[in-house]
């Protein structure tokens, strides 16, 4: 991708340029290099930027219709993008803090479980169904992240070969990869 100016971004979402998927991604952008200065600047942008989108209810339409093009190349135990995944967590987070930015630019904090616990502590999401869908999401990505670890040919996915799936049981300290296979669906499942 090519690098731009913040005047050029900034003209780029005031003009109605940017698509759904661009605005949710927004959500979790933070500047993560350059002076102090450069960072605020950025991260000060990415508020203002949130912050002056305007809700409508089509959008949660097309929220979800860009969920389900997510998922319809996902194997039944991607944990990712299968129903339940990290990739729904992620979108109601996103979807929330989009649809509440204009009155409550606190909400727009990039990491998906700081801005459950924030939507949930501001009472725009209910306490319960927040701790949930965090406590499952860090399942998931706890999951994910040891695959990383095996090298898995699908990082993703809860392995198929019985080799694979032990080494994961003995990384995550659990006694079988049956187990593990259980919990994340009984995660999804809950998502």
């Amino acid at each position: 991708l090519p690098a731009i100016s913040l005047d050029a971004l900034r003209g780029y979402f005031k003009r109605g340029e940017a698509a759904m998927w661009q605005r949710l991604a927004l959500c979790k952008a933070r500047a993560i290099s350059g002076s102090p200065a450069a960072q605020a600047r950025v991260n000060t942008l990415v508020v203002e930027l949130l912050s002056a989108t305007e809700w409508y209810p089509s959008m949660a339409k097309q929220i979800h219709e860009l969920r389900l093009s997510m998922e319809q190349s996902a194997t039944d135990d991607n944990l990712k993008r299968a129903a339940g995944g990290t990739v729904d967590v992620e979108l109601v987070t996103q979807a929330l803090q989009l649809r509440h930015a204009s009155k409550r630019p606190d909400m727009l904090v990039p990491g998906t479980t700081e801005a459950l616990q924030r939507l949930s502590d501001a009472s725009l999401i209910d306490p319960l169904l927040a701790a949930s869908m965090i406590a499952n999401y860090r399942t998931l990505r706890e999951v994910e992240s040891k695959l990383c670890l095996l090298v898995t040919p699908r990082r993703h996915e809860i392995p198929e070969d019985p080799r694979l799936l032990e080494l994961l049981a003995f990384l995550m300290d659990e006694p079988s990869g049956a187990e593990i296979m259980a919990r994340c669906r009984d995660c999804r499942s809950s998502n």
